[in-house]
């Protein structure tokens, strides 16, 4: 029966989890009314016709209702934004108020006159989009929870963007509760226990509509690319020494190079003099240095000529790293019913570095580590930033999941339950069909021309197929192994000296690198060789100098709730 009778209705179990909200208070079919109070004004004697009053998650509630004229002349431009609320109210047989149930909150959105009927039509919201763009990122942050990247959503630019963004990311939704006008989170999973259990429905209004396979997304395969600058610095040593002491030269002198020879052939190229070059130079003049009985005039003191020298390279190189995470979020249950269903996204995320004159900041920067190569290295990675990254991808791609397998509707009519709400769970077992699931759409339909008072409800209905599964920790795994391959080159060059005019000298060795020159007293008939001083620096590998590239693998499960949901055929 509808309106005039008693229908099978229970409620039942508890609060529910995500709010703590009570279950609802059933009321028996019987007299009712309703009350509308615009802008502290009761205007319920003008109401007409059919007030709906709809929610839906993570939506704003909308109310519409019809004025019937009253004469006055009034300005409705000045109802956009009036208050405005919506009872339900339990009525005696004789009309008395025995109990009212707030359905709606909030203001007039748009008011629409029809000149030929007179009618005023107002379109109410609760201003659900309005009160979170009005929040800070902080509160909204403290309200959803979730995950949040830039790399991933961009910059901020609407906090109601920025709380979609949030609830993208966890199963979850937020609505505005009509008694209080404060936003609450409610998990779409649905109680074990039914806050309210229906064993009738109004003829003829149940339906169900079933997930479609290509709708039940069950895999999600993610690559997220990572890349960051790695700063590189190699060391390479070179070390000439004129082949014996200063007295062995003494007694039998040669050409040697002086300092700005050797400053000329240490630098240049791609490596860099690191420090000052070591020497040892003829030594000032002196007296019998060697007890030869001969004395030793330095004819060059201000210039020094050298005998050995020794300096340090540095190498300064940077590369580009790039950490491939191929990621699968999968609910392994509802594939081995239905087979995969992929859905691929692709995400890459950059820790930015500016590498001009980065040699000149090496003291405000960490101790470097050593790679394979030998080299000391800086990974100029922001971790923080990747697992930002990483936690909002996988989050979201398994609440992805959990969407789309809850994309089962039973849809149904009762006689009006103002009390039945979007964070309520519902049960069913009617007309041949039992189910267990979340409200997801509840629309109040109060006919006052028909005397008709309806609750139609959405249940959503989480289906996996199976069931058992151990969820993962959506963490992301180590970062892979982006070491440059090879073995440590060798870090000193021991410089050789080739000394042309002396006995059996010889052919000279152009492609030698060091210190090249002649014996001071010359062999008649002998080669000569040129006076220089030459250096070759070490070639840089390309497995130190190329973009690089490593492969992490992962695969997280999803537990997808399966809630009852049976028919008798």
């Amino acid at each position: 029966m509808l309106n005039s009778g008693p229908f099978n209705a229970q409620p039942m179990g508890g609060a529910g989890p995500g709010g703590g909200t009570p279950p609802p208070v059933l009321l028996p079919s019987g007299r009712w009314g309703v009350r509308v109070v615009l802008d502290d004004v009761d205007v319920s004697a003008r109401v007409t016709g059919t007030v709906s009053v709809e929610a839906e998650e993570s939506a704003a509630r909308i109310a519409e209702l019809q004025l019937l004229p009253d004469g006055a002349t009034v300005d409705l431009s000045a109802w956009v934004g009036l208050p405005v609320t919506v009872d339900y109210l339990q009525l005696d047989a004789a009309g008395a108020e025995l109990a009212a149930v707030r359905i709606f909150a909030g203001r007039v959105d748009e008011p629409i006159y029809d000149p030929v009927t007179r009618l005023v039509t107002l379109e109410c919201t609760d201003g659900l989009q309005q009160l979170l763009e009005a929040m800070s990122v902080e509160d909204l942050e403290a309200l959803i929870g979730g995950h949040w990247s830039e790399d991933v959503f961009g910059e901020i630019e609407s906090r109601w963007d920025f709380a979609q963004d949030l609830l993208s990311t966890i199963p979850r939704s937020v609505d505005i509760r009509p008694g209080t006008g404060e936003p609450l989170l409610q998990p779409w999973a649905a109680k074990a226990v039914p806050d309210a259990s229906f064993s009738a429905v109004v003829d003829g209004t149940l339906a169900v509509t079933l997930a479609s396979k290509r709708e039940r997304v069950n895999t999600v395969a993610l690559e997220l690319d990572y890349r960051f600058t790695r700063l590189r610095r190699r060391q390479h040593q070179f070390i000439w020494a004129w082949p014996g002491t200063f007295c062995v030269w003494f007694d039998n002198t040669t050409q040697l190079p002086n300092l700005p020879m050797v400053e000329r052939a240490a630098t240049g190229g791609s490596w860099e003099l690191d420090g000052a070059i070591s020497y040892n130079a003829l030594p000032p003049s002196q007296p019998d240095p060697c007890g030869t009985g001969a004395n030793w005039v330095n004819p060059e003191a201000w210039d020094p000529v050298l005998l050995e020298a020794d300096w340090l390279l540095s190498y300064y190189g940077t590369q580009t790293v790039t950490e491939r995470y191929t990621l699968t979020v999968q609910a392994s249950d509802s594939v081995a019913v239905s087979g995969e269903v992929i859905r691929r996204q692709r995400q890459s995320v950059t820790t930015e570095f500016e590498a001009e004159d980065w040699t000149e900041r090496l003291e405000e920067m960490d101790e470097p580590a050593q790679d394979p190569l030998g080299d000391s290295v800086w990974d100029q990675a922001d971790r923080d930033q990747l697992a930002e990254a990483a936690a909002a991808l996988l989050n979201a791609a398994r609440t992805d999941v959990l969407a789309a397998h809850r994309r089962n509707l039973v849809s149904f009519q009762l006689p009006c339950q103002p009390a039945l709400d979007l964070p309520h769970t519902v049960g069913l077992d009617a007309a041949g069909v039992t189910a267990r699931g979340k409200i997801w759409r509840v629309n109040h339909q109060l006919d006052l021309s028909a005397g008709r008072a309806v609750t139609v409800l959405d249940v959503a209905v989480s289906r996996s197929g199976a069931g058992g599964v151990v969820p993962d920790d959506l963490v992301l795994p180590a970062p892979p192994d982006s070491d440059a391959p090879g073995d440590p080159p060798a870090d000193t060059t021991i410089l050789p000296t080739q000394l042309g005019g002396g006995d059996d000298t010889p052919s000279f060795d152009e492609d030698m690198d060091g210190f090249s020159g002649n014996y001071t007293v010359q062999t008649p008939g002998e080669e000569t060789y040129p006076h220089r001083f030459a250096v070759s620096t070490p070639e840089i590998e390309d497995t130190a100098r190329d973009p690089i590239e490593a492969e992490a693998v992962a695969v997280y499960a999803v537990a997808v709730p399966n809630d009852p949901l049976e028919f008798s055929l």
